[in-house]
Formats: structure tokens, sequence, C-alpha cells
């Protein structure tokens, strides 16, 4: 006995460890996504990338390759809803969503279980687009590597990816699913400016390219500027004295898109570099600081700024400011029933006719809000719940700009108590049919408070199933106008 009992305490050991592992959780509880991926004939697709996505977070949850006929399983997932996606970026064939679908937003969700298996998320490739063209440099026609094009679908606006240009400028972007793209060559501190093609610095004024299944769009070339910059000094009006540590900002004047920004030095001094040729706004001050918001040339109208222009590899120097203190405006942000604090509510200020704001900021944990670097003058106060959950209004209690309450502030003011109690929103929806009871989608519907089109309150764009839904509604009665133009 004494010779065997040392093989039964290890046995015991061994079953106690076994029994032990099999009970730690989620061992055995993970789910799982299999399928099947194919090309248009049915032939068996290997090697392509699958990725399963938490539709809660956004987040990875897996990813896989498909084997040599076309099979993927995909392990250890939670319980939950997932998007699935087939990376054809870079092959022949086109990216694509479960179930058939090329934007994540209309992707169908995968429901999982742990401990269980959920089988036939199959796919059934096209032949992918691609887009061709080469990257010069404008000023010697030579070909610029290294540069990054990133491509965005036109329907969402979404940046889908990106690419390289080689050595001799040229790159290709391929994996493209049917539809609209825009393209945008990305320089970082090349000292060439950052484009949209065709010859455009937004997006939105960027020319569209449309694919069809399998279509190649070669010849979608960029011709790349030199960057230009702008230079100047900022002293304090009250005493002469130059003003360090101060950010300035340059802001194309057109799109309103960023530019780029510098700080002063303990001169005063500043120098914005990697400017787009054209006209900038720029300006100092204004929201997180102590001084007020002013414009080139000594202005605090946006409309009224003058332009900045930025020559291709040039300087435009001596564009200087002279600052002010600001005044501050500062209240609180409470839910009108209630009277509980409420957090996360926009609040901006602007200066009428102007619906342009001077200042924004977001109410703190216990409703506090504080607007700084204000110029003197008189302004509208509004809120703005970006959950939709309560009504954006103005200051004393408007729904309408043109009755606001307006804020009037002398240089470097501090205006306490500009207080909002906020209403809870309604919200309108429904469905927009054409003849023969078809869905319409991308048409918009308005609410309006006034029976001639007067005071719209708020407007949404039908989906694709037809469907529309309007928040953040004010109480009363509204009249809708669904405008497919």
């Amino acid at each position: 006995m004494k010779v065997n009992q040392p093989k039964i305490q290890k046995l015991s050991c061994l079953l106690f460890i076994l029994i032990f592992t099999t009970a730690i959780p989620g061992a055995a509880m993970a789910g799982t996504i299999t399928g099947n991926v194919v090309d248009s004939q049915s032939q068996p697709l290997s090697g392509l990338n699958v990725q399963v996505i938490d539709s809660s977070s956004g987040s990875m949850a897996g990813s896989t390759s498909t084997n040599v006929d076309g099979d993927y399983s995909v392990t250890s997932l939670s319980t939950g809803s997932y998007i699935v996606y087939v990376n054809g970026l870079g092959t022949n064939y086109a990216f694509e969503y479960y179930d058939n679908i090329y934007e994540v937003a209309s992707a169908t969700l995968i429901n999982v279980t742990q401990g269980e298996t959920t089988t036939g998320i199959d796919f059934s490739l096209e032949a992918g687009g691609s887009i061709t063209g080469i990257v010069t440099d404008s000023n010697t026609s030579q070909p610029v590597e290294n540069i990054s094009i990133y491509y965005y679908s036109t329907s969402t606006s979404m940046l889908i990816s990106s690419t390289l240009t080689d050595v001799n400028g040229s790159y290709t972007i391929a994996g493209l699913p049917p539809g609209g793209y825009r393209l945008r060559a990305v320089t970082g501190g090349t000292g060439y400016a950052e484009e949209y093609y065709n010859n455009s610095y937004s997006q939105n004024s960027a020319a569209e390219i449309n694919l069809t299944t399998g279509q190649t769009a070669s010849g979608i070339n960029f011709n790349l500027e030199s960057t230009g910059t702008i230079s100047g000094t900022v002293i304090a009006t009250a005493t002469g004295q130059p003003i360090g540590n101060m950010r300035v900002y340059a802001y194309d004047y057109s799109s309103g898109y960023f530019g780029s920004s510098a700080d002063t030095d303990e001169n005063g001094d500043y120098s914005i570099t990697d400017l787009a040729p054209g006209n900038h706004r720029v300006w100092i001050g204004g929201s997180g600081t102590n001084y007020a918001k002013k414009f080139y040339n000594s202005t605090s109208d946006f409309s009224s700024a003058s332009a900045v222009v930025v020559a291709q590899g040039g300087e435009n120097t001596g564009i200087d400011f002279s600052a002010e203190p600001g005044a501050t405006i500062s209240g609180t942000v409470t839910d009108s029933v209630s009277t509980l604090n409420l957090a996360n509510i926009s609040v901006c200020a602007s200066k009428p006719p102007s619906t342009y704001s001077i200042g924004c900021t977001t109410t703190a944990g216990d409703g506090s809000y504080l607007l700084t670097g204000i110029p003197a003058g008189s302004y509208r106060v509004n809120t703005y719940d970006s959950s939709g959950t309560h009504v954006s209004e103005y200051f004393d209690g408007s729904y309408r700009s043109d009755s606001a309450t307006l804020v009037s502030l002398t240089e470097a003011e501090a205006k306490t108590n500009i207080n909002f109690a906020l209403e809870q929103a309604s919200a309108i929806s429904g469905t927009v049919t054409g003849s023969g009871a078809v869905k319409l989608a991308d048409v918009w519907v308005t609410a309006f408070t006034g029976k001639c089109w007067n005071d719209p309150t708020g407007s949404a764009k039908t989906d694709s199933n037809g469907n529309y839904a309007i928040e953040g509604l004010p109480p009363g009665d509204k009249y809708l106008v669904a405008d497919p133009n």
C-alpha cells in the first residue's frame, strides 16, 4: 500500500487539474461563425481575409483566412451581434459585407451565442474594380514616391483605406466594389500640399470616380504643388508687448477646411508652414484662451476677414495681430422638468446677423459651462443636444434665432447666469413612398411650425427603405414637407 500511495496521489492531482481546467469560464463557451467564400462562378477562393467586427463597439472581434476550399471559421466570440466582412482590397475581388452589401451601415448583423456555432455565413464575391494613377511634382513633372493615396466612399464620405506611390510615382487601388469614390493625396511633411482629385482641397468639391463591377479607372493622376507659409507677429493692444504661446490658425477661405496652425515664440513671432496655395482665413484667440477672437485684418466678423494669399512655395509675411482681452459667458443647463443638471450639451455664441459661432463649449458634469475669448458685442447664445434628447434653445427660452434675447458684452466682461432649462425633445418618423407604393430613398423630410414653409425645426433624409426619423423637435404642431430634390 505504501508503494502505491504516491501513484494514487498523482492520479488524484491530475483528475483535480482536469476538472479545474474544464471549469475555466469561456474555455468551452465561445461562439463561432463559419462560412464559405466563392467567386461569381462558384469557385472557392483561398487566402482571403475574413474579419468579424463587434457591432456595438466597432472593434475587431476576430479574423482568419479562407482555406483551399474557401472555408473559414472565426472562434472565441462572446454572445452578441457581429458584422462579417471579406477584405478583397488589393486582390481581384471586391470587398463585401454580409449579406451582399458594400456599405457597413447596411450590413446584415450576425447574432452569436456562446457555446454555439453560427453556420452558413457565405459570400459570393464579384470581380473587384481598380483605380490607377501617377503622382508628379507640378514644377519638375518628376514622379513623387511614398505619397499616401487615401480613398473614400462617396455615399458615406468614410475612409476605406490607403496605398503608397512607388519609385515611379505610380499607385494602384484594387478590390473595389461598384460605386463612387473620392481620392486624396496625403503628403505629410513632404513639402507638397495635400489635395483631392481633381485639383481640390476639400472632399466635398473633389471629383467623383464611379466604378462598375470589375472596371479599371486609369489616369487618376495628381500634380502636386509646393506648400507656402504665412508669418507675422502678435502683440497686446494695451501694452504693445509681444504675446508668446499664442496659437494662430489658418483655414481655407472658401471651404473652411483646416490648413495648419502655429504658436508664437517669446517675441510674439509665428510661422504657419505646409499651407496649400490659395486664399486663407487667419485668426487668433477665441475659445479656450484669454484673448478675444480676431480675424485678419483686425475684425471679429467672420465674413469680413481679409483673405491671406499663399503662393506655391512662397511666404506671405507681415500678417500681424493686436490682441485684446476676451469676455466670458457662463451659466448652467438643466432639464426643465426634473431640474437635473445636463452634461455634454453644446453651448455656442454667434453675433447676428451671422450664424457663425464665435465660440463653443460643452457643459460639464454639473451642467455648468464657460465660453471664453469672446470679443465685445451682442450675441445669441444657444444650446444643442447631440443625443436628440432635449430641444435646442436660444437664450432666453426661444426656439427661434430671430427672437433670441441678445447677451451684450464689453471688453473682458464676465457675464454670468446665462442659464437654460431645456425641454424634452419630440420625434416624428415615417415612410416615404412613390407611385405603386415604391419606397423612396434619399428624400429630405422637413418639419415646419408655419404652414407656408416658415420656421423649419428639423429635417431627416430617408434611408434605402424609405424610412425617416426627425429628432430633437420642440413641442407644438408641425407641418411636414417631403422634397425629393
